[in-house]
């Protein structure tokens, strides 16, 4: 009973840690809340995970001034100069906040600026760093896959190669699920796409559906519009 009871604390408590590293990015890169009992909930969630880890509050804020408005992103990337020198246990929540702002600003395509996507590049490149001291090798292997996309994103198809090529090599070394070779080719096939080369395109594919008929039907689920 004492073993179920420490696993349910760790559970929660790891629970607690990625609210509140969302809790964070949400607040960090500035987004509007719904109301204010969303703004409010949110912040609740930092307060009490800040009290729960004050090793984490340094990290956190020394990403505060890294808002995603329109030209705001330079801001983040000057930061990005500080992050080396924080502590270990900074690691994990500065991953996880430089992947999701990588992201937000991936997905925002065509309408970022030069400067938006300079700091995308720099952000993914400083989560995989992060990853590289605080994960294991999936979520190193994971950074590689974002570096790839948003330097696809970025117009850097070589580059997105490379990385695209990491990420692949990781899932062999590590005897990855199918889920992670899946979207290892993913990303090479798109990256050969963008360079021309329809035959590795062709070949990635395939690859890709053949790791996709040897996933769980709920992670085809998932995957399905990829392929696609």
């Amino acid at each position: 009973q004492l073993g179920r009871v420490a696993q349910a604390r760790e559970s929660a408590r790891r629970a607690l840690e990625i609210d509140a590293s969302q809790s964070a990015y949400h607040l960090i890169a500035g987004h509007a809340a719904a109301d204010d009992s969303d703004a409010a909930a949110a912040a609740g969630h930092y307060a009490r995970a800040v009290a729960l880890r004050p090793d984490w509050a340094a990290a956190w804020h020394s990403l505060g001034v890294a808002r995603f408005d329109s030209g705001d992103s330079g801001a983040a990337r000057e930061r990005l100069a500080d992050l080396p020198r924080v502590g270990a246990a900074a690691h994990r929540p500065l991953a996880v906040a430089c992947n999701n702002m990588a992201w937000e600003l991936h997905d925002r395509g065509s309408a970022r600026s030069a400067e938006d996507t300079a700091a995308m590049l720099d952000l993914a490149a400083a989560s995989r760093a992060h990853w590289a001291q605080a994960g294991t090798w999936l979520e190193v292997e994971r950074g590689d896959y974002g570096l790839a996309m948003c330097h696809l994103s970025a117009g850097l198809n070589d580059r997105a190669l490379q990385f695209a090529a990491q990420c692949l090599a990781a899932c062999k070394q590590d005897n990855a699920p199918a889920y992670e070779f899946f979207f290892a080719h993913e990303a090479i096939a798109r990256a050969q796409h963008a360079r021309g080369d329809a035959v590795a395109r062709a070949r990635n594919v395939a690859c890709a559906e053949a790791a996709f008929q040897r996933l769980p039907v709920s992670d085809q689920d998932d995957c399905r519009a990829t392929l696609s």
